[in-house]
């Protein structure tokens, strides 16, 4: 019994002895790895980091840069002041999302536009080679992260409206991924009036989408913000996109709705891997809500109506914000 007690007494002391030489040489390794080891500098990660989940099949640049852009033609000799207007444009772009969503969540990506000169080899390339109503003078595909736009002569003067156009999409598909029409449209629109004049940019009037507005009213946000792209592209698609165009103009030109379309674009973000929150709803936080958003933007639009040149008389049509 007594040795059974003495083999026993023996063994917790083996096991102690055990213990204080692990802690001992725990603490050792510890120190060893503090001389090595530099807590990191930079603050935590932004919650709006960058993920690759939205669409992995796009190629995130290599590059410290944001973006590179690698612009080629087919069959037409392009001017060098486009391809440089190109370069200013697209760095405003990415200027606003870079406010949007901060440095963390900004994505590197190149992006390839391709200019055609043959209208029959653009039409090949979209899918259509015998189209006999052809609307259809850019589109972007998100495999090559690409776009292609027409510039035929009858189209030259439209190509860098276009181009901006497309490159929006393939920007808000690059951090986004899938997007409700009214979003992705409206900015796309937007950003097809950029005018560049040396290294200044600038946002214009769409006089075409004005008066097509003032004669036919504008959709009403709540109409327009639960669009299917079935429903969007439906007859009467014109009034639609115009209609984006003035929501997103009208959100980007006021300081109320600059901070709502910031809310958006982040909540959109936020949850684009996943379920996410209904992003006509985002417009609810709009100071005063959505009624005030429709007052001001009623207001916003009979402002520009007043600002277009008097080349006819316009009945205007009703609106139903």
């Amino acid at each position: 019994m007594g040795g059974l007690k003495d083999q026993a007494r023996q063994h917790r002391n083996t096991v102690t002895a055990g213990v204080i030489f692990g802690v001992i040489v725990g603490l050792c390794g510890g120190v060893v790895v503090a001389l090595f080891y530099k807590s990191p500098s930079e603050p935590p990660p932004s919650p709006l980091a960058a993920s690759d989940c939205a669409d992995v099949r796009i190629n995130a640049s290599g590059s410290r840069e944001a973006f590179s852009i690698r612009v080629e033609s087919e069959g037409i000799t392009l001017n060098r002041a486009l391809e440089k207007k190109i370069a200013v444009g697209t760095t405003q772009t990415y200027k606003q999302w870079q406010d949007w969503l901060g440095d963390a969540a900004l994505r590197q990506s190149q992006i390839n536009i391709r200019f055609l000169g043959d209208a029959r080899r653009f039409r090949e390339i979209y899918g259509k080679p015998n189209g006999e109503e052809w609307t259809t003078t850019g589109f972007y595909r998100m495999r090559s992260n690409e776009a292609l736009i027409l510039y035929t002569p009858a189209f030259r003067a439209s190509a860098l409206g276009n181009a901006f156009h497309e490159i929006s999409h393939l920007i808000t598909a690059r951090h986004l991924g899938a997007t409700p029409p009214w979003l992705n449209e409206g900015l796309a629109e937007h950003y097809e009036s950029l005018d560049v004049a040396g290294t200044n940019t600038r946002f214009k009037a769409n006089e075409a989408h004005l008066r097509l507005l003032q004669r036919k009213g504008v959709v009403g946000v709540k109409t327009l913000t639960t669009l299917s792209q079935q429903e969007w592209m439906a007859e009467d698609a014109e009034r639609r996109y115009a209609s984006a165009w003035a929501l997103i103009a009208f959100l980007m030109d006021t300081p109320d709705g600059a901070q709502t379309l910031r809310g958006t674009v982040r909540e959109a973000y936020a949850g684009r891997c996943g379920a996410r929150r209904d992003l006509g709803k985002t417009l609810e936080d709009y100071p005063g809500g959505t009624a005030s958003l429709k007052d001001d933007w009623r207001a916003w639009l009979h402002r520009r109506y007043a600002t277009l040149p008097r080349t006819r008389a316009i009945t205007a049509g009703g609106s139903s914000l």
